[in-house]
């Protein structure tokens, strides 16, 4: 499990396979081991949402399985946000976003919720719930470039471009970073 997430984290095409794969080797290893089944579902998710594929097959049984496993781990119900992103069920999402903070609040600078915020248009609650990830993981790529993000959404587009280029600075291969940046320039 921690390999998986060492590689989602990279946030790139080959990292995510690895990371897929270590996931799935974490479930035949425990067939009942909820987290990895959330974990699965997420680098699923991105792996999709980055193009790599048009399967979404995979984020969706392993979202489901995890609950199924564990109604009561964070992780799942934020796995299933995600799915409900996809679907465009913003309150759905929300609903499982706010689920998965109450079961476990170290999770509350997770993506998923500063996420909903920003495409529903309240871009001081996205940013604020990013720069305190960013404050709490200062050396993680994923946390400046979801700031970046958001400060694109709220058309800061200088802001945005430093926090993009920090994530680049810290994982020269992020994927959405890099995309964005290109988009940003």
């Amino acid at each position: 499990l921690l390999l998986g997430s060492y590689h989602a984290e990279k946030d790139n095409e080959a990292d995510y396979r690895k990371a897929i794969e270590h996931f799935q080797r974490a479930i035949q290893l425990q067939p009942d081991y909820a987290l990895a089944y959330a974990r699965l579902s997420r680098a699923s998710m991105a792996f999709r949402a980055r193009g790599f594929t048009n399967d979404e097959g995979a984020m969706r049984t392993a979202a489901a399985k995890a609950i199924e496993l564990d109604p009561n781990l964070g992780r799942a119900h934020w796995a299933m946000a995600w799915v409900m992103i996809s679907d465009w069920d913003w309150a759905g999402a929300e609903q499982e976003a706010r689920r998965a903070i109450a079961l476990d609040p170290q999770q509350g600078y997770n993506a998923v919720l500063p996420f909903l915020q920003s495409i529903t248009g309240r871009h001081a609650e996205s940013i604020a719930a990013s720069e305190y990830r960013v404050k709490v993981d200062p050396l993680s790529s994923g946390a400046h470039f979801t700031l970046g993000l958001f400060l694109f959404h709220a058309r800061r587009y200088d802001d945005s471009l430093s926090h993009l280029k920090r994530s680049i600075d810290l994982e020269p291969r992020n994927y959405a970073a890099n995309q964005m940046t290109v988009e940003t320039n």
